[in-house]
Formats: C-alpha cells, sequence, structure tokens
C-alpha cells in the first residue's frame, strides 16, 4: 500500500551563514494494508519529518512516497489538500492545538472535514456514529476544546481524523500529552479502531511501551536515517545497532505484552 523510497529533506539553514539542515537521509520501507509500523526514535531523530512527509504536509527533497504505486510525493502539498488521495491518508497530531480549532466546538470539528463528503442532512447521523465510535459521550459535542480534558480531545481529534474513512492514519505522539491514567485507554481504542475499519497505521513515537503494544514492525531513527527495522519482539528483544541497544537499555524493564493483531 505505501513505499516509501530514498526519502530526504533537508531545511535551509537559520541565518545567512548557517548550514543546511538534513533532517531526514534516504529513508526507505514499506506498510501494507491492516499493518501497523512503529516509527520510534527520541526528539530530533526525524520521526516526526517522516509522518508529515508522508500525510504530504511538507515538500521532500528527494525520494518517493507511493501510495498503491501513485507517487504522491510528486504532488505538492497545496494541490494534495484537494486530491482524492487526502481523504484516504490523515494525520492526528500530538499537540490538540493543531488537530482542534479553539473556536469550533467537538461537533463542528467532526463535521468539518464530513460537509465536503455528504450533504448536510447526513452529517448530524454521521458525527453521532463517529463519536460513539471512540467512546465520546454527546454531551460533549458541543463544548469547545478548552472545555475537555486532554483524553477527550484526542477521542475528538480521532473522530475527526476517521470521518473521511482513511487508509492510513498516522499518529505522531498518540498518547505523549496525556496523563498517565487515560494512555492505555486511548492505545486501546486505537488498536480496536484498527481493526474495525482495517485501517493501517504509521505510529511515530519515542515511547517503547507504545510500540511494543501496537505495532509489528519498528523502524529505529537517530539523526534522520534509520538505524534498524524488523519485527517489533524480535528487534526490542535483540537490538542488533549499538543507538538500538543503548536506545532500549535506557527503557525499565517491563512484563513482555502486546495487543492482539486486530
Amino acid at each position: 500500500m505505501l513505499s516509501v523510497a530514498g526519502l530526504k529533506k533537508i531545511y535551509p539553514g537559520r541565518g545567512w551563514k548557517a548550514a543546511p539542515v538534513v533532517a531526514l537521509d534516504d529513508v526507505s520501507f514499506t506498510l501494507g494494508p491492516g499493518e501497523s509500523l512503529g516509527i520510534l526514535g527520541e526528539s530530533g531523530s526525524g520521526k516526526s519529518t517522516l509522518g508529515r512527509l508522508v500525510s504530504r504536509l511538507i515538500e521532500p527533497t528527494a525520494g518517493r512516497i507511493l501510495f498503491d504505486g501513485e507517487d504522491i510525493g510528486a504532488i505538492s502539498p497545496q494541490s494534495f489538500v484537494h486530491a482524492t488521495r487526502r481523504r484516504e491518508i490523515q494525520h492526528i497530531f500530538q499537540d490538540a492545538a493543531e488537530n482542534l480549532t479553539p473556536h469550533m466546538t467537538a461537533y463542528a470539528a467532526i463535521a468539518d472535514p464530513l460537509r465536503r463528503l455528504m450533504g448536510l442532512s447526513d452529517v448530524e447521523t454521521r458525527v453521532h456514529e463517529l463519536a460513539d465510535s471512540v467512546a465520546l459521550s454527546r454531551d460533549l459535542l458541543h463544548r469547545y476544546p478548552h472545555q475537555l480534558s486532554g483524553g477527550q480531545k484526542a477521542r475528538v481529534g480521532i473522530a475527526r481524523g476517521l470521518a473521511s474513512q482513511p487508509r492510513l492514519l498516522v499518529l505522531d505522539e498518540p498518547t505523549a500529552a496525556l496523563d498517565v491514567s487515560v494512555q492505555a485507554a486511548i492505545l486501546k481504542l486505537l488498536h480496536r479502531l484498527r481493526g474495525e475499519f482495517g485501517m493501517s497505521y504509521l505510529v511515530i513515537t519515542h515511547d517503547v511501551g507504545v510500540v511494543r503494544l501496537m505495532c509489528e514492525r519498528v523502524l529505529i531513527m537517530r539523526h534522520g536515517r534509520v538505524v534498524e527495522t524488523g519485527e517489533t519482539a524480535h528487534v526490542l528483544a535483540n537490538p542488533q545497532s549499538d543507538y538500538g541497544r543503548t536506545l532500549l537499555a535506557s527503557v525499565p524493564k517491563l512484563p513482555a505484552g502486546k495487543l492482539s493483531r486486530p
């Protein structure tokens, strides 16, 4: 379904003498239908840049992004907004401010993408269906973001992402901004939704526990490059790269666990 080959992103340096910044360098991977791939790395590893490139929010410097064989990397972000593929790839940000607009209620946030897909008479029914699917009380739909808890805002963001019935969700740090007590509930919700809707996930995270629970395969990044990739259970149990061993050695040892594949 998704095939990324030789992807590179270089940002111009800040200041007239500043050197360009290589955020992503020669990254390649594939993602199949219904699969969940974890992109694991520390801050500055390039993982969020990778997610934004796949979602066509920014332009690649080089490389290809193939979705069902079509090079969507050749479509400008401005044009991609209006492309058919845009509905099939949705990006859910870590920061609720990027998922939700302060002056829009939860209902309006979920309804906004639906208005481009169906008649107004069907929008209300679909908003309620989406709220139910993410276990968001309908009583909360007319609240604004500042009136919602972190977990509730996360559910609104997920419902909005599901509105166009995407085939791929790019999840950027899906639990990083949430209280520990809420994280497990959101991970279980995302796991259930993948099974119900048959979506693929690209899970961008610094949290080894999220990868362990959510992803069949993992790709470890450092300084914009892939240093290791493979099946999650194998990589986490027996990392082959020096960086992979260092990264995983810093994580507290927890009992092995994984959500069964949906």
